[in-house]
């Protein structure tokens, strides 16, 4: 019985899929707007009320360079010109972040960077298939020496 359960716990150890960088309760609002311009938002989820006074920065892809810094506020929208390379839009909520890909701007990216979520997304992939495997193979080496115990 302990057997099985460590085996089902290491399963749904490597299975589960973390998004980091998400705060539960929060969400970005990025909204592009004419003339290569973004609108930056921050909201409570399930709800229209605002965060204001958080940090906001956009962040190179590229590099890791902050390509700019600002504030929201209450009663003004953050709006900042939209960057020729790729970026992250980092929003600070205490101790913790939200992060997202920024859009880019109307005629693309001048520099681009490809994002590692699909790459991340398939080693985790591989490696609870690879586990699921392993346990698979335990499991049916444990039931084997049982039966060989039952017969004799």
């Amino acid at each position: 019985m302990k057997n099985k359960f460590t085996t089902i716990l290491i399963i749904a150890f490597f299975s589960i899929n973390l998004y980091a960088h998400n705060m539960a309760g929060f969400e970005m609002v990025l909204k592009p707007l004419k003339d290569d311009l973004l609108k930056i938002e921050a909201k409570m989820k399930n709800s229209s009320r605002k965060l204001y006074g958080n940090k906001v920065q956009l962040v190179s892809m590229v590099d890791k360079r902050v390509l700019l810094e600002g504030y929201l506020q209450e009663k003004k929208d953050l709006i900042v010109k939209i960057p020729k390379e790729s970026y992250w839009v980092y929003i600070y909520i205490e101790d913790n972040d939200i992060v997202q890909e920024g859009p880019a701007p109307i005629n693309g990216f001048k520099i681009i960077v490809q994002s590692q979520k699909n790459k991340a997304f398939k080693y985790c992939l591989y490696l609870s298939l690879l586990f699921l495997i392993l346990a698979g193979f335990i499991a049916m080496k444990k039931i084997r020496v049982y039966k060989k115990l039952k017969n004799s």
